[in-house]
């Protein structure tokens, strides 16, 4: 019986990645009687694990001997592709079992720290910080590093401590005077530690 072709199968795609992209890759389907002209790349996000519609048409491939395709991908998001072939009976349908849905993932991404200010009087400071993105994954731990200023050059990072209690965003630290410091935190999730990132640490003259 002719018929518009089956939908391709996407296949080799593992289900979360930490590539900022991924290459697409297909099998030419069952044409159903009609020779396959082009293949059509479709994606969606799915927010909350609800699918948005395929409003996004990446690309029609006319070359049907070109079966992948690279995509670029945006950390902490999760998406679903689709590949349909199309024969002078029309385009495949986008079958559900077809679908394949991916999380690109990473380490999170550096730490802000906040009200920290470059002076203190004081032999202790708390230091704060906000929850970063975790691209997907839950953060497992904070560490907090401190390293010394001598004559304008930072020293070595050392880990004052490490807060596994993830709701505690904040660390009281006790310091020497006439020493200048420099502190950064770091959160990690199941992928590894955010950078130290020099713009996200803060240098503090006691």
């Amino acid at each position: 019986m002719l018929g518009v072709p089956a939908t391709a199968e996407i296949y080799g795609l593992p289900s979360e990645v930490t590539n900022d992209n991924i290459t697409l890759k297909w099998r030419e389907p069952k044409n159903n009687g009609r020779v396959i002209t082009q293949y059509t790349v479709y994606q969606r996000i799915v927010t909350y694990g609800k699918p948005e519609e395929w409003s996004t048409r990446l690309k029609t491939i006319t070359d049907i001997s070109l079966r992948k395709l690279k995509v670029k991908l945006e950390k902490g998001k999760v998406y679903e592709f689709v590949v349909t072939a199309t024969n002078a009976l029309g385009e495949s349908l986008m079958e559900y079992g077809k679908i394949k849905r991916v999380l690109a993932s990473g380490i999170p991404a550096a730490v802000e720290m906040s009200d920290i200010p470059n002076e203190v009087t004081d032999c202790s400071i708390t230091l704060k910080w906000s929850e970063p993105q975790s691209y997907g994954r839950e953060i497992t731990q904070y560490t907090v590093y401190q390293r010394i200023v001598t004559g304008g050059r930072p020293g070595e990072w050392d880990k004052l401590k490490t807060i596994t209690e993830v709701s505690v965003r904040e660390l009281k630290v006790e310091l020497e005077k006439g020493k200048e410091y420099e502190f950064v935190v770091t959160a990690t999730n199941i992928h590894g530690e955010s950078l130290k990132e020099e713009e996200k640490s803060r240098e503090l003259r006691q």
